[in-house]
């Protein structure tokens, strides 16, 4: 398999069960864990037919490309995937606009999306449904609960908060409605220009915490991939954003149209066969533990 450098990203063919001689390229710009991780999770079977969705690499980034290669195939569309790496998600949603690529391979906030410029695919997660919370080190994670289950058992946001500003989390400006929310609640955020730093910054101790997303995280919702740094979530309070996220496929790119529809019959058929809620919530288990959290996102 060739690989194309093109100035720091890469380009490369990742290629689906159809057939070649009449499939279509759906370059598509993928973070290279999100790209590695996916392919150690399908590995060589056919996405359409794979549902491990408690397979050890299967968190939200893995599964959103899944998600797409699962709509593309029961859309009958015959396609391989090119990957282009890019180093985070502003950057991926430039390239698309660019035209450079179709899409990103990850879910856009609905409110960064000009629909001048980009196709929006129906929400793969509607308003209230893309729910994050604070992951950290076993040790910290000791420490942290310990604090909170001495606060009174009827504990307010107000004092979670208060007892949640002892400590720092890692994020980036980049990611706008997270910062934002960061400021809003007066949490001490310390910024990552870089999304491959993240892991080397919590373990160098620049940080305690992490938002990461409780829905599609790995098996049994025990752990965040952060290379060689375990983290784990703490338990009892989350983030649920009021705003849904979709698919964005680029109107200048020379088949954003036919990708588009084929995304678009696709998801229809996944969302009513449950596929995607199945992914998010693998077990009622995790489903249960979600529901039953604070939501601290501000009012």
């Amino acid at each position: 398999m060739s690989v194309l450098k093109i100035s720091l990203f890469v380009l490369a063919a990742f290629v689906m069960p159809a057939s070649l001689a009449k499939a279509i390229s759906v370059d598509i710009a993928v973070n290279s864990d999100q790209r590695q991780k996916f392919q150690q999770m399908v590995g060589n079977t056919d996405c359409q037919t794979f549902d491990n969705y408690l397979h050890p690499s299967a968190y939200r980034l893995s599964l959103e490309l899944l998600v797409i290669c699962k709509a593309l195939s029961y859309s009958q569309l015959d396609f391989q995937f090119k990957f282009l790496n890019t180093p985070n998600y502003a950057r991926a949603i430039i390239e698309a606009e660019k035209g450079n690529v179709v899409m990103s391979a990850t879910t856009i906030w609905q409110t960064d999306v000009d629909t001048n410029t980009f196709y929006l695919t129906d929400a793969v997660f509607p308003r209230g449904q893309f729910i994050k919370g604070l992951f950290t080190t076993p040790e910290y994670k000791q420490q942290i609960e310990h604090k909170l289950m001495g606060l009174p058992h009827s504990a307010s946001k107000r004092l979670i908060l208060h007892t949640l500003r002892g400590y720092h989390i890692l994020s980036s400006r980049q990611w706008w409605h997270d910062w934002a929310m960061l400021e809003k609640l007066q949490l001490p955020a310390v910024n990552s220009s870089h999304d491959s730093a993240l892991c080397r910054m919590i373990k160098a101790g620049r940080a305690q915490l992490f938002i990461g997303e409780l829905v599609m995280v790995g098996p049994n919702q025990t752990t965040f991939p952060c290379d060689d740094v375990q983290l784990v979530p703490i338990n009892g309070v989350k983030f649920t954003f009021p705003i849904s996220r979709h698919f964005a496929i680029s109107k200048s790119h020379p088949r954003g149209k036919t990708v588009f529809d084929a995304l678009q019959k696709g998801l229809a058929l996944l969302q009513q066969q449950g596929d995607i809620d199945l992914m998010l919530y693998p077990t009622e288990k995790i489903r249960k533990n979600i529901e039953s959290r604070i939501d601290l996102y501000p009012d």
